[in-house]
Order: structure tokens, then C-alpha cells, then sequence
């Protein structure tokens, strides 16, 4: 079954703002990326304080709203932005699942990776506070804080714990995403 939810013309601009953005940042991403890549845990242990702080803050916010719109978008945006963080972790270990069906590789070594285990704990968490999220908000609204935090999270994490460079041509089509996202949550229904 299929919840009808009622979308206003802005919200569909929105929605089609968010894909514009996110099909660019996929497409202006090649070739920014190394293949492999190393974490730096204690700059990750640092970017994780910050994010538990941001988290904690949104979630107070949300309580003082008492909106479950805004709850949900909050909420898509939490269960987003560690579906990125888990999306990292893959990055990490793939190189690591790879070795597994090499003659050299051992899967004792895939396993005893905490990276491995940060992988699998945030997406599933991710896919948790997804399914909480849709519970207080509307689809649309969930969803789309969710696919940008999906995409932002993993961005930051390159550019301040991964070294990697973010072109000012990925800035812009993050803002993209951004204006979506607001164009989207920030609709007013429509009479």
C-alpha cells in the first residue's frame, strides 16, 4: 500500500531540484576520489563529536517545535546522514572485501576491522531512523531531507577526515541540493 500524502506544486519543484543536484555531484564527482582510502580514526572520532552535538541540537529543536513535520524532516535528515556515514565506511572495506577472493586474502581480516563493523551498525541504524522518520512525517518530506543528508555527510567527511578535495563545482551542486531540500520542507500547503 501506497500512503496518499498530499504534495503541492513547490514540494515537486523541490523534488526535482534535489535530482538535478544530485545527479550533478554524482557526475562532478569522478575522478576526485582515490580508489582506496584510509581513515584517520581520531579526525573521525572528532568530526563524530561534532556531528553528535549538530544531532542533539536538531533534536532539541524538534522537541521545542513540537511539529511532526519538522520531526520527520530532522529525522530523514539524521537517518540520511548516517546512511552516508555508512556509505564511507564501504569505501574503506572494499578494498578489504576485495582481498577476500585474492590467494593473499583471509576474511579474519575483513572481520576483526572495526570499519567493517561501523559500516553494517550505521546502515542499519540509518535504515531505523529512516523507518522511525516516515512514521512522523510525510514521504516527501522525509525522504528528501534523507537522500541529501545521504549525499552532504559523505562530501564532508571526504573534504575534513578523507584529505579528499571537494571542486567548487560540488559546492554549488550541494547548495542545489540544499535549496531543494528547503524549497520541499518549507512548502505551505496549497488551498
Amino acid at each position: 500500500l501506497v500512503p496518499r500524502e498530499t504534495t503541492t506544486r513547490q514540494m515537486a519543484l523541490g523534488l526535482v531540484v534535489i535530482m538535478i543536484g544530485t545527479s550533478l555531484t554524482g557526475y562532478l564527482s569522478q575522478g576526485s576520489q582515490r580508489p582506496l582510502v584510509e581513515i584517520d580514526h581520531l579526525g573521525m572520532a572528532g568530526f563524530f563529536a561534532v556531528y553528535a552535538l549538530v544531532w542533539l541540537a536538531g533534536a532539541v529543536a524538534s522537541a521545542r517545535l513540537a511539529s511532526r513535520r519538522a520531526t520527520g524532516a530532522i529525522l530523514g535528515l539524521l537517518s540520511g546522514s548516517l546512511g552516508g556515514v555508512g556509505m564511507v565506511f564501504m569505501k574503506v572495506i572494499t578494498g578489504a572485501l576485495f582481498d577476500l577472493f585474492t590467494k593473499d586474502g583471509t576474511a579474519a581480516v575483513f572481520f576483526s576491522s572495526g570499519d567493517t563493523y561501523l559500516c553494517f551498525g550505521t546502515s542499519v541504524l540509518s535504515f531505523v531512523a529512516l523507518q522511525i522518520a516516515l512514521r512522523y512525517g510525510q514521504a516527501v518530506l522525509v525522504v528528501s531531507s534523507y537522500q541529501s543528508a545521504l549525499v552532504f555527510s559523505p562530501t564532508l567527511i571526504a573534504l575534513f577526515v578523507l584529505g579528499e578535495p571537494v571542486r567548487p563545482a560540488q559546492w554549488l551542486c550541494l547548495a542545489v541540493i540544499v535549496t531543494g531540500v528547503a524549497l520541499t520542507t518549507l512548502s505551505r500547503r496549497e488551498a
